[in-house]
């Protein structure tokens, strides 16, 4: 086996942490998107939201620090792009790369080099902040009424059902529901 298929192998065996379909259609399921992890200190809940933003479910993993200091959890870190250059991270990062043949080095050496040269050289362009949690409001929109509100509860109720069933018939009648839904939508603007 190569190094590639040796990392995707080590990749699946160590770290996938979402083992159920994000694509699903009447006549197929796919684990298509992904999330890996090297943290095996914490504990990781990966999940998949059912709805219909796109053909792929999205995923998502909740972490659980072992850490439960009130202190820490009042602030979270989120990267500044206030300053980001496109252009200047990627010729920093062609620069910087291509100064490593990642070829002289095993796969999990060639990664780790590339990971640590990835992150110092994202640090520099998008540095890491520390954030005070807000509590987040949720903004109705003022165009989605009552009834249109409960026609996206009925909407997303046949999409789980669709995807639960993997029945052709309710497939459709959720395709129509959310056709519907969006027509409603747009002419209350």
């Amino acid at each position: 086996m190569n190094e590639k298929g040796e990392l995707l192998l080590l990749l699946c065996m160590d770290g996938l942490i979402i083992d159920k379909p994000t694509r699903i259609t009447n006549s197929s399921a796919t684990i298509l998107d992904h999330i890996y992890t090297n943290d095996y200190e914490n504990t990781i809940v990966p999940g998949i939201l059912i709805t219909d933003v796109s053909d792929h479910l999205p995923t998502f993993a909740k972490i659980s620090s072992i850490n439960n200091d009130p202190k820490e959890t009042e602030y979270y870190q989120k990267r500044d792009f206030s300053h980001f250059d496109a252009e200047k991270f990627k010729k920093n990062l062609e620069n910087e790369l291509g100064k490593i043949d990642l070829n002289d080095y095993d796969a999990n050496t060639s990664t780790e080099i590339f990971n640590t040269k990835f992150m110092e050289i994202i640090e520099k362009h998008a540095p890491l902040r520390f954030t005070k949690k807000h509590q987040k409001k949720k903004a109705k929109k003022p165009w989605v009424s009552s009834g249109i509100m409960k026609a996206m509860e009925d909407r997303d109720k046949l999409q789980e059902q669709a995807i639960s069933s993997r029945s052709q018939e309710i497939f459709n009648q959720y395709k129509k529901k959310r056709n519907h839904i969006n027509r409603l939508i747009f002419q209350s603007r």
